[in-house]
């Protein structure tokens, strides 16, 4: 029963992340003109605020259900997966989400619709940064909620699949840094990224199709096992090391 409870809270949870991170920007555009005038001037920074206290808590509630998952799955491969992806959603994915969600909406609010230059050009890239933003959060809590409702494989297929969706409409070249300024990743890196996030995809997705206890779901989720924890290590100095001054380069982040 409790057990049930918690399934039902996480999904309500991780829907309404999903929903704000889908209409809450087109809620706004829609507004009629006199209630956009009377609107305060920190609107941007009050929304920028929600979406910091609610993913966090909603990929949190992610990993703790993860984790209480690893002790009822069957099969060791399984807590394995459930393990690991908690600690990446933890320490990784959470983070990175948050932060770039206000990345993209400060590089909205920068950014004017233009018909034709730079000015056209810099915008397009806004929109494009904000799309593979949504795109990668709502991939990534589905994924997380179906890993801990349904399939543990599938669901982290899905959460990896959000990854690729996120470099495949362009986040690589549209890429704003933490102060919405434009900040490309270099092609060759986002395909090295995209190759690396398909190969621990195609694995998550083997481990679904095999057979229970067999020697191909045991290979494949070992290698999903493998590519979450280069996930987590590698964030895990960042954690502990000083935050860089404002206007200090960014390394790319998935």
């Amino acid at each position: 029963m409790r057990a049930a409870l918690a399934r039902s809270i996480m999904r309500a949870l991780l829907l309404a992340t999903a929903c704000q991170a889908l209409v809450a920007p087109r809620l706004q555009r829609v507004q009629p003109p006199r209630l956009q005038r009377a609107q305060p001037r920190c609107r941007a920074a009050a929304a920028v605020s929600m979406s910091a206290k609610v993913l966090p808590a909603t990929y949190a509630l992610s990993a703790a259900a993860l984790a209480y998952k690893a002790t009822a799955v069957a099969t060791a491969p399984e807590a394995a997966v459930c393990v690991t992806t908690a600690l990446l959603a933890a320490v990784d994915l959470g983070p990175t989400a948050n932060a770039q969600l206000a990345s993209a909406k400060r590089a909205m609010k920068a950014t004017a619709p233009a018909s034709a230059g730079a000015a056209k050009a810099k915008r397009q890239a806004a929109l494009t940064w904000r799309k593979a933003v949504r795109i990668k959060i709502v991939g990534q809590v589905l994924g997380l909620a179906s890993m801990a409702v349904g399939d543990v494989f599938q669901g982290a297929a899905c959460t990896l699949a959000a990854n690729l969706g996120f470099w495949f409409v362009g986040a690589g070249a549209a890429r704003h840094d933490g102060d919405g300024v434009l900040t490309p990743v270099p092609p060759g890196l986002v395909r090295i990224i995209f190759c690396i996030d398909a190969l621990i995809c195609l694995g998550a997705y083997a481990a679904s199709r095999a057979p229970p206890n067999s020697a191909e779901r045991l290979l494949s989720a070992g290698f999903v096992v493998g590519g979450m924890l280069f996930g987590i290590l590698e964030k895990l100095p960042k954690l502990f090391l000083p935050k860089a001054p404002p206007g200090a380069p960014e390394a790319a982040a998935n």
